[in-house]
């Protein structure tokens, strides 16, 4: 879906536009739960994505997007897998913005935090360009992350509007559009999609024929 995704896309994130990295491969650079030395878990709670693009001139924008499966309609809308979701986000973004922009961490730290980050963002961009992230987005990528080496503690993060995501996959969900279900005020947007919108549905319900003797 992402892949057939335009940039305008309500739900999905474009893969022509940006990176998308799961968080799991990336736990490091996920700020803890709490100040280190404190025992916190720097992976616990986290949304399951990461979407890297170029918000125009303003710079480097990070989307966090958690992934649910709810077997019954009814658990997909609950109230408890909204907040869960919600919960999730928006601690990651709030913690995101510290870590890397804080005012209250001293400059250096800043600098070495967001060495590592490059590098990381370098090495999914590289891979993002072998698959379907067109050269000149890649380029634009590769350029804005070597402009927030170069600028250091002058260069800020993208700000975006309701720019996170919940995606929840219900099997009993027969929409042929992502529906969304969060409240309109909150700044995480959730939906709610089916098998309909696998890539792979219509594969799926024609019969497999047997193999040539």
């Amino acid at each position: 879906n992402s892949q057939r995704a335009q940039e305008t896309d309500e739900c999905w994130v474009s893969l022509d536009s940006g990176v998308l990295i799961p968080a799991d491969d990336v736990r490091d650079l996920l700020p803890p739960l709490a100040p280190p030395g404190d025992g916190a878990d720097a992976t616990e709670s986290g949304p399951d994505l990461i979407y890297v693009t170029v918000a125009g001139r303003k710079g480097l924008s990070f989307q966090f997007i958690e992934v649910k499966y709810r077997r019954h309609l009814r658990t997909a809308r609950s109230p408890e897998t909204l907040n869960n979701i919600r919960t999730q986000v928006e601690s990651l973004r709030k913690r995101w913005y510290g870590w890397y922009c804080g005012e209250d961490v001293c400059a250096p730290f800043r600098a070495i935090r967001r060495a590592k980050l490059a590098r990381v963002l370098r090495f999914y961009a590289d891979k993002a360009h072998r698959h379907c992230l067109p050269r000149e987005q890649y380029e634009t990528i590769i350029s804005e992350i070597d402009r927030m080496i170069e600028k250091g503690g002058d260069y800020s993060f993208a700000p975006l509007d309701r720019a996170d995501r919940g995606w929840v996959f219900c099997p009993d969900y027969g929409g042929d559009k992502p529906l969304e279900i969060a409240p309109g005020d909150w700044d995480t947007r959730i939906f709610l999609f089916g098998p309909d919108l696998l890539p792979d549905s219509d594969f799926r319900r024609e019969p497999i024929s047997p193999p040539p003797v």
